[in-house]
């Protein structure tokens, strides 16, 4: 008998079983629409054995099927993988998007944007050179040069918007992540509860798995499945989801950040709280900070843990936390700020040289006026010994020249010789090294322009203190670019004889500076040169240096910052180019008057660029055509600035890329197809990761999907299952009837 009630095990499993499993195929087919739903399976396994002690020897019989669970159908190292490459099609995506609407905004290369104002702006100065005195040309090239100002302010407005637009999304971005991994956390806590309860959380760990999907594409993330079955999140090394508790991430502004927001993990809880930076690899918030700007590179004094190579604007930069505020280097401003040392050898050789610069000292202050420059001066005198003189802003040059007119020459100049004994090496660096860091402001490009009329060693008959590499590596600590103004024979050798000669220009081309000769051969004798053109030459290589360094942007992963720095280099070394020229010349007005800045700035307390821009408002005047200058005289029919002016599109050397000097035009196109040649890389590197991120996806979705065929079949293999295990249970039914009702019925 006790095999016969077994029998009805059998049968009662095998209904179970296949009851189960009919369960699990509608649970399956109900949820064939399901986001995220990885079908389910009943897994069977025989149950156990019994010994039978039979007349013909021990054997087992067993007693049916167990369910031991009903699992889900997943890949989990597809899985991964897919997550880690998903986020990289998310980083891809964005920054893809954002080169869509930043060539939108440019209209280029379709001929709808600043290269055709440009063409049309040279060509009206142009026509102007044909009649000086023309009312109407006049006209056009106020008109056009209102154009230039409207569009780049329109372009400044919607990068603007365009950033604003991105930090927003970046703040959403941690606000989604941040809630993302509190509900991971608690399904952590919940899938644990239930199968402490002997249950199986399929639906709740599906939920979790979407989530993961999720994360992983806001954020590069490895996840990490523990033993109990719950999952941690790590990001940059640091635990989102710890178990069944996730830190809680924040966003906020920050003086480094500006107006922009950065993200942080609350490390502990407090009053403040312990707060940690994020950082990300390649993710979708990832792609969004560098498309609205998250760092870039940027002179940075105290950063700097080598001497500065000043000989190329491209390595004197540092990669710092930025500041991005209105007007701010690191968002694509240009820097012309320049603080200049002016050094003066007051020496009894120098006295003629003294009086020439004193003669023409305003014009130098005039040449920095006219470049655009926002410069401040420092004054710095030596002979036995140096000092510094005083230090001037802008607003207080007329100080400065004063300054400069009462100085005289000192007898004492047997010790006036470059290093250690002179002083001066030793006053510029106190200049930059001033702990108050009142002296040079912090993103100034710094430059000392040396007036002497002695070699590098005086003259005296020693040694120098140091030698010329010395001496510009620590110029370069400093970032201090060094320029001598000088005889032409002190650029090359030095008045001591006991030395092994060398000049200044040993030091100016080490500290990327330039040698000004302030004398040239006239017949067969050196003599003084004009000192204006002297003056002129010092202030076209500060100026020419500062343009090289707006203009030599380094390619760089920032989207919207590097797009305004090359558009931003563009217009402003134009507009003070122009200015330049305009201020040189004449007005039409009876009598003439010298010309004004044709660009100005919208908000003076910050340099033309983007969004700060518009024509002189005096040219909107009644009578403010006569105020736009063609004639360098000022007679009507002098041309020189007119054409000057238009022949700037064509100048060869206007302005520095990274390959060398080219014109304006060629900057502009090559900053075009630099972002488009970026834009077309990135659509490039994200069709590729859609192709890989799509068949893994697949893959897994192959494994994990509900097949409608798959389920249909093993409907009806459950369905034929049930009906055998109910065939057994019936037959065995019988049989025991048959015991039960009639045994013995023969012996009646």
């Amino acid at each position: 008998m006790a095999v016969g009630f077994s029998s009805y095990e059998i049968a009662r499993s095998g209904l179970t079983f296949n009851e189960r499993g009919l369960d699990v195929t509608g649970h399956n087919i109900a949820n064939v629409n399901t986001l995220g739903y990885s079908r389910q399976q009943a897994v069977a396994a025989d149950s156990f054995y019994i010994k039978n002690n039979a007349k013909y020897g021990y054997g087992q019989v067993g007693v049916g099927v167990d369910i031991q669970q009903t699992r889900q159908i997943r890949h989990k190292f597809l899985d991964n993988i897919y997550r880690y490459e998903n986020a990289k099609a998310d980083y891809w995506s964005v920054r893809s998007d954002t080169f869509s609407e930043v060539e939108s905004i440019l209209g280029e290369p379709v001929n709808e944007g600043l290269q055709s104002l440009l063409n049309r702006y040279w060509d009206a100065w142009q026509e102007l050179s044909k009649d000086p005195s023309s009312l109407t040309t006049r006209s056009l090239v106020r008109q056009l040069g209102e154009s230039i100002a409207f569009e780049m302010n329109n372009v400044g407005a919607q990068f603007d918007q365009m950033q604003l637009e991105l930090d927003a999304q970046f703040v959403d971005s941690i606000k989604s992540l941040d809630a993302l991994c509190s509900k991971v956390a608690d399904l952590n806590r919940l899938i644990k509860s239930v199968q402490i309860a002997g249950e199986a959380p399929n639906d709740y760990m599906d939920e979790r798995n979407a989530l993961l999907d999720q994360i992983s594409s806001l954020v590069d993330c490895e996840i990490y499945e523990r033993d109990d079955g719950m999952y941690d999140v790590i990001s940059g090394g640091t635990y989102l989801v710890y178990r069944d508790s996730a830190k809680r991430l924040v966003t906020t502004l920050t003086p480094e950040s500006g107006m922009f927001h950065k993200a942080f993990v609350v490390m502990r809880e407090g009053t403040p709280p312990l707060l940690e930076e994020m950082r990300f690899g390649q993710c979708k918030i990832k792609g969004i900070l560098e498309s609205r700007g998250e760092s870039v590179s940027m002179l940075d004094v105290s950063a700097a843990t080598a001497p500065f190579d000043l000989t190329d604007p491209l390595n004197t930069t540092k990669t710092v936390d930025v500041m991005f505020a209105r007007s701010s280097i690191s968002n694509g401003s240009p820097n012309t700020q320049a603080d200049i040392v002016i050094a003066i050898d007051l020496s009894d050789s120098s006295a003629e040289y003294l009086d020439k610069i004193k003669t023409d000292i305003d014009s130098y202050v005039d040449g920095l006026y006219k470049k655009g420059l926002d410069f401040n001066l420092k004054l710095v005198t030596y002979s036995a010994t140096a000092a510094v003189a005083g230090e001037y802003p802008m607003e207080k040059v007329n100080d400065f020249i004063a300054d400069v007119l009462s100085l005289t020459t000192n007898a004492a100049d047997n010790l006036n010789n470059f290093g250690g004994a002179g002083g001066l090496l030793e006053a510029i660096e106190g200049l930059a090294n001033d702990p108050a860091g009142s002296h040079f402001r912090p993103d100034a490009n710094r430059y000392t322009v040396l007036f002497t009329a002695e070699s590098i060693d005086g003259d005296e008959t020693a040694v120098t203190s140091l030698g010329a590499q010395q001496y510009a590596d620590r110029l370069s600590a400093v970032a201090m670019s060094f320029s001598a103004v000088t005889q032409n024979a002190k650029q090359y050798d030095g008045d001591g004889t006991a030395t092994a000669p060398f000049g200044w220009n040993t030091i100016t081309g080490a500290a990327g500076g330039v040698s000004i000769d302030y004398d040239e051969v006239v017949g067969s004798a050196w003599q003084f040169r004009g000192f204006d053109q002297v003056m002129a030459d010092a202030n076209d290589f500060v100026n020419g240096s500062v343009n090289d360094r707006i203009s030599m942007v380094p390619s760089s992963m920032q989207i919207l910052p590097e797009a305004r720095r090359r558009v931003n280099a563009l217009i402003n070394i134009i507009c003070r180019s122009v200015n330049e020229l305009h201020r040189n010349g004449k007005t039409l007005e009876a009598p003439p008057k010298d010309g004004e800045d044709f660009f100005v700035p919208i908000n003076p307390k910050y340099p033309l660029e983007l969004g700060n821009i518009r024509i002189n408002p005096k040219f909107l005047e009644p009578s403010g055509l006569n105020y736009i200058v063609a004639s360098e005289s000022g007679a009507t029919e002098d041309n020189n600035i007119a054409r000057a002016i238009a022949n700037l599109r064509n100048l060869s050397q206007s302005i520095r890329t990274v390959e060398g000097r080219t014109t304006f035009d060629d900057y502009y196109r090559d900053a075009i197809y630099s972002i488009s040649n970026s834009a077309a890389e990135t659509e490039r590197f994200l069709t590729n990761q859609i192709t890989v991120t799509g068949s893994l996806d697949q893959m897994r979705h192959a494994i994990m999907d509900v097949a409608m065929d798959e389920e249909l079949a093993n409907m009806m293999k459950f369905k034929f299952g049930y009906d055998a295990a109910a065939r057994v249970l019936n037959v065995i039914d019988n049989m025991i009837e048959t015991i039960v009702t009639r045994l013995g019925l023969v012996g009646r």
